[in-house]
């Protein structure tokens, strides 16, 4: 956006430096919704990195940064660059991510897309429907899970908890599925019931017009917000190319 009065513009970056500075970072991130036209979008971009860089370890803050980031790429200006890109699509919880992806036979870049559709990588969030944590969990769903992992109790606060048990989930969804990982994100979101009857229904029509198709609205929007950050992971972080990716959502 353009600045509108430069004393105010150094005003407000003045106050956020402080707010980095003292570690004031959901002040920080108040300010910045309600002064964003005085700041340009390397001024957000500079202060998403720094943020990044200085509170990376501390998981309560990733959201926010996150949201932060996102003010600094869709803002007017040059500050768009591949670390930028990088702090907006964050592996956070990382090690925890591989480890279960590796137990359960995913794609890491497509669980990092669930999450971050999912979560916003907020590991304390509830969604207005119950679900929680880091992979939006239901606690009945969850619940079933535990029983067939063995586990007597679960906290899905708790990232390794979540992160595992949404692992499974989504593995069991893909498995039961035929493999389809189109069809196992959509029934994360919907239920496989649903999905089932759909791509009976619809047996014979290619995996990117079967999406379309599906009858449910935020169930499509759902499955392509997945797609569409996995797509990112992959690219930035495996090496894939856009149509090894493709493929292998349209299989």
């Amino acid at each position: 956006s353009v600045v509108k009065d430069e004393g105010i513009a150094k005003s407000v970056f003045e106050i956020l430096s402080s707010c980095v500075k003292y570690g004031q970072i959901k002040k920080f991130y108040e300010i910045v919704k309600q002064y964003k036209d005085y700041l340009t979008s390397d001024d957000l971009s500079f202060f998403a990195k720094e943020i990044f860089t200085t509170f990376y370890d501390d998981e309560n803050l990733y959201p926010t940064t996150l949201r932060i980031a996102s003010s600094a790429f869709s803002n007017s200006g040059t500050g768009k660059d591949l670390e930028l890109l990088q702090i907006l699509y964050p592996r956070y919880f990382y090690d925890l991510i591989k480890d279960s992806c590796t137990e359960y036979n995913l794609d890491e870049f497509i669980l990092l897309g669930l999450i971050r559709t999912e979560s916003y990588f907020d590991k304390d969030v509830f969604s207005a429907a119950g679900a929680s944590g880091l992979t939006q969990l239901m606690n009945s769903t969850a619940s079933d899970i535990a029983r067939k992992l063995r586990v007597k109790e679960f906290d899905l606060l708790d990232a390794k908890t979540n992160i595992t048990f949404g692992s499974f989930y989504l593995n069991e969804l893909t498995r039961r599925l035929d493999g389809s990982v189109l069809k196992a994100i959509i029934s994360y979101n919907t239920g496989i019931t649903r999905v089932r009857r759909w791509a009976t229904q619809f047996a014979n029509v290619p995996q990117d017009i079967w999406i379309e198709m599906f009858p449910y609205e935020e169930s499509r929007e759902y499955g392509k917000k997945v797609l569409a950050n996995a797509f990112v992971y992959g690219l930035l972080y495996y090496n894939k190319t856009s149509y090894e990716i493709v493929d292998m959502f349209m299989k």
